[in-house]
């Protein structure tokens, strides 16, 4: 892994995580239509000293301005992003969506049906407050879950920027990741609705995707480097590649851990499974760890 641009991985994943901040300020805006959210993500971006380098992920991170730009890194992340949002449901047709400020993010447990009497039921959907991941314990049921405002964005990013402010000193892809869990989890990605289906209400947070884009972008980055080490012949033909297969999931199983948590006395049973279970979780982790480091990827 020694022809990997480690700060290249770096900046590609702050940039990544980065990428889609506008939509957070947008929605907080007095004026949310005045621009797009990537104009808006790219001047907030701007106040802060150590990350003004990235706004040109945000600036940019589109299509039509990623390929006019022709900067790899961005188009990298363009990639990116078109690979997570497919995890987005689809509006079947557009005429019928609209851009919604004020909708949740659709609790996922809202489509769970436990036996037919519910599946043919009407649909009942929870929605989470737009809150700190720290102070949301459980979606709220739609007749009692406030409609978000934009001053509970307004809120939110508040402290948001007081928390960047604070990892300064310490300021990396993990520092960041932690900071956008905090705020970002109990935010729609994407708030597309369809007034009449409530079922397709935005479902992925803001967060989750962010972490995904950055994860594919670091691993495209790699491969990129790997097969052309030349980044000036770095084309958008090879950038938007979509025939080679250039991920690989990774799947750990550990054998026989059935028999290491259940094969206990009962004398301290409950304090035993639970030392076992630790264990094994920290095991995990460490396999993470290895596999990332050996990757050069950040968590």
């Amino acid at each position: 892994m020694n022809e990997i641009d480690d700060l290249k991985v770096r900046d590609i994943t702050i940039g990544a995580l980065l990428h889609d901040i506008g939509k957070v300020v947008q929605r907080a805006d007095q004026a949310p239509t005045s621009k797009n959210h990537q104009s808006f993500g790219a001047e907030w971006l701007e106040r802060f000293d150590f990350l003004r380098n990235f706004s040109g992920y945000a600036l940019w991170h589109h299509t039509r301005e990623a390929r006019h730009e022709k900067v790899p890194s961005a188009m990298i992340v363009n990639q990116a992003d078109m690979l997570a949002a497919g995890e987005r449901v689809r509006h079947g047709d557009e005429s019928y969506s609209s851009w919604d400020r004020e909708t949740a993010l659709l609790s996922l447990f809202s489509k769970i049906r436990i036996d037919e009497r519910e599946a043919e039921g009407e649909f009942q959907a929870y929605y989470y407050p737009l809150k700190r991941a720290d102070l949301v314990l459980f979606p709220q049921e739609e007749l009692h879950a406030e409609r978000v405002s934009r001053e509970d964005y307004e809120e939110l990013l508040e402290s948001l920027d007081k928390d960047i402010h604070k990892i300064k000193s310490i300021f990396g892809p993990n520092a960041l990741l932690a900071v956008l869990e905090k705020h970002l989890s109990y935010v729609p990605g994407d708030t597309r609705v369809e007034r009449e289906n409530p079922e397709k209400d935005p479902d992925i947070s803001l967060f989750d995707h962010l972490r995904l884009t950055a994860a594919i972008a670091a691993c495209l980055y790699i491969y990129l480097a790997f097969k052309e080490p030349r980044q000036e012949r770095w084309e958008e033909d090879l950038i938007y590649d979509m025939h080679d297969r250039r991920f690989l999931i990774v799947d750990v199983d550990l054998s026989g851990i059935q028999d290491f948590i259940y094969n206990i006395s009962s004398k301290g049973a409950l304090r035993s499974l639970r030392a076992r279970s630790f264990y094994l979780e920290m095991v995990c982790e460490n396999i993470a760890r290895k596999i990332l480091k050996e990757c050069n990827l950040e968590r």
